[in-house]
């Protein structure tokens, strides 16, 4: 399998993964290693989320890293009222 790496410096990496180009850390024991071996991540929870999605749903994204879905949304056919991620340093924030 062809390496889709970008740029990658130290512990810093772009890679064309299966839903577009990633930004991610090279020393992530889960998230940056799944991008970086298999250019995806939680594939499947992704595959069951998006079809439940319906046209005005606000979407509330904890513990939301790179923002790996709401990459996806724009893709879809219709527009959300709002998304909101959130990483686990702004959750106390705002709960």
């Amino acid at each position: 399998m062809k390496d889709k790496t970008i740029f990658k410096n130290g512990f810093f990496a772009i890679k064309k993964c299966r839903n577009g180009y990633f930004a991610y850390n090279t020393n992530d024991t889960f998230i940056g290693r799944s991008l970086d071996l298999y250019g995806e991540w939680t594939q499947t929870e992704i595959d069951v989320l998006l079809p439940l999605l319906t046209p005005g749903d606000i979407v509330v994204d904890v513990g939301a890293y790179i923002v790996l879905i709401q990459s996806l949304l724009p893709r879809r056919p219709y527009q959300m009222a709002e998304f909101m991620p959130l990483n686990h340093k702004e959750c106390h924030l705002h709960f």
